[in-house]
């Protein structure tokens, strides 16, 4: 009777065994909880670009200019991103300065510059706008970048250009054209931006304008002044477009 006891008991202890592995080895392949994996699921596709906290170095404006038009300070300026990696959600202020030296804020109306992603080593040229009392005399600028978010992975921008970049003057208005083309159409652009880009005979940036881009067709209206030089047009193209989830949309459509 005492060896039957026994033998029950250690039938009874193997089946408990048995049990607890299956339910632990249940418990790791369940989809539901924690897993090695996640990241990999939740890395991004090819065409976005996610952004994290501020990085250790911004981009830095290395050119600026500015031209007053009736009651309007049309600005121009180049950034470079020297930092190691793609910069997102940049952000920029813009301060301005009359002839007393007094600072001006720009008014209601006012565009600072648009730059959704700028890649590591890349040199865009963006156009802003601020909108002052017309008895303002503005004297200088100065356009800083305040912040921007590192992008954490790989990230190419679609190649792309506008050409030819032609000119027509009809008294003091001059019409800029241009065909947007890229690899292998401009289809692959997401959100495109042009900035036309106006600089004197020196070289030294006057200001920009922000372009009309409608499918590949680019169109710019300039008003600019006897020192521009017009062979000296030149079309800089932003691409990206922000989303609210934290990330830019890199390569179209979008």
């Amino acid at each position: 009777m005492t060896r039957s006891r026994g033998f029950l008991a250690v039938a009874i202890g193997a089946v408990l065994a048995v049990i607890v592995l299956v339910v632990a080895l249940v418990h790791r392949g369940d989809p539901s909880g924690p897993s090695s994996d996640d990241d990999t699921a939740a890395a991004p596709s090819a065409t976005t670009a996610p952004a994290t906290s501020a990085p250790a170095c911004l981009p830095t404006v290395t050119e600026s200019g500015f031209y007053v038009e009736r009651s309007v300070v049309l600005i121009g300026l180049t950034v470079t991103n020297r930092c190691p990696q793609a910069l997102a959600f940049i952000d920029f202020t813009t301060r301005l300065r009359d002839s007393t030296g007094r600072a001006l804020t720009p008014g209601e109306g006012s565009e600072q510059p648009d730059l959704p992603i700028i890649l590591a080593g890349q040199t865009v040229g963006l156009a802003a706008t601020a909108a002052v009392a017309s008895d303002a005399k503005i004297t200088s600028i100065q356009v800083s970048v305040t912040d921007a978010k590192a992008v954490r992975s790989a990230v190419n921008l679609p190649t792309a250009t506008v050409t030819p970049l032609t000119h027509d003057r009809d008294g003091s208005i001059v019409e800029v054209h241009g065909t947007l083309r890229a690899d292998p159409n401009y289809n692959a652009l997401c959100a495109p931006q042009v900035n036309v880009l106006v600089r004197d005979r020196a070289g030294k940036l006057l200001y920009a304008r922000a372009a009309l881009v409608r499918g590949p067709d680019v169109v710019a209206n300039l008003r600019p002044p006897a020192t521009a030089d017009l062979d000296r047009l030149e079309a800089s193209i932003v691409q990206g477009k922000e989303t609210l989830d934290g990330r830019v949309i890199v390569e179209g459509p979008c």
